[in-house]
Order: C-alpha cells, then structure tokens, then sequence
C-alpha cells in the first residue's frame, strides 16, 4: 500500500474510531487523535504557526501542521493545532463573508466543521458555513497559501477542498 493511501486509511479508521461520543450535548468528545491536513491540489498542509497565522505550507512534519482531532457527539470535529493550541473555525467578516482562522477554541458551531470521504480524501466544512469547504489554494503567503472557503456542493467540488 502506497503512503498516501495509508495516511488516507488511517485518517478515515480514527474518524470511524472517534464515533462513540462519551456523553451527551456540544462539548463533550471522544478519544482525541493527532492528524495531518494535507491538500490534495497543492500537496500543502494545513499549517498555523504564530508568526505567519492560519495557511497551508510544504508538509515538514512539524507541530504547526499537527492537528488534535475531537469528534462531538454530534458528529463534527473540533481541530486544534498542537503547536498553537489555537482550534480551526470561522468569523464573519464585516463585508459579510465568512473567512477560516485559528482562534481560542470554542464549543461553538464556529468551531465545529464536518468532514465527508470523497474520492482521494475528505472534504471539510464548518457547522455554520455549510456549503462551503476548507479551500487549501488561495494567495500566496510566506512560502505557502492562504486558507479560504469555497463552494463544494451541486457539482461544483474542485480540489483544492479535498484533504488527506
């Protein structure tokens, strides 16, 4: 089995692992697994660091491409970056678009996104965003790319939104 296709086994047994909530209500979660967001388009992983913020950025193996994946019971993740400690979510942005960051990690909807097996990888969304996926390909920052969210939904599903 190549490595790519065993990260990707990997990633969807821990997700399939993670199912069993221990209590009821937002907040609460399961056995927690470290993982690696890797695009599929760019080949970039999801990287926050403190002094660049919230990108994607060639895979190195360090702890700002490390994520810690919670499952709430009802059925989303919560991801916080194991270098920062900051959780991947979601703020509106005055023009009235929604925009992904690494922030103080919240039991909100915010900070809550679903993930679905497409092929080559999983798309990931936020809870309150929901027809927009974590995009891994937008403008060029400090050697990577700048995270955004796009549309995934009614045919429209590129690349740049599957992770593995």
């Amino acid at each position: 089995m190549d490595w790519t296709r065993r990260v990707f086994v990997r990633f969807a047994m821990v997700f399939v692992l993670a199912g069993v909530a221990l209590s009821p209500g937002v907040g609460t979660a399961s056995a927690d697994s470290v993982q690696t967001f890797r695009n599929r388009a760019t080949g970039l992983c999801l990287d926050d660091s403190n002094e660049v913020g919230l990108r994607t950025f060639p895979c190195n193996g360090l702890d700002y491409q490390r994520w810690n994946v919670h499952r709430w019971n009802d059925g989303t993740f919560q991801l916080r970056n194991v270098h920062t400690g900051s959780c991947l979510g979601v703020y509106k942005h005055p023009n009235g678009t929604w925009v992904p960051e690494a922030g103080t990690c919240r039991a909100t909807p915010a900070y809550s996104w679903y993930s679905r097996r497409v092929s080559g990888g999983i798309r990931l969304w936020s809870e309150v965003v929901d027809t927009r996926c974590l995009w891994g390909d937008g403008h060029a920052v400090d050697g990577g790319r700048a995270v955004d969210l796009n549309s995934c939904i009614g045919g429209y599903e590129p690349a740049e939104t599957v992770w593995f």
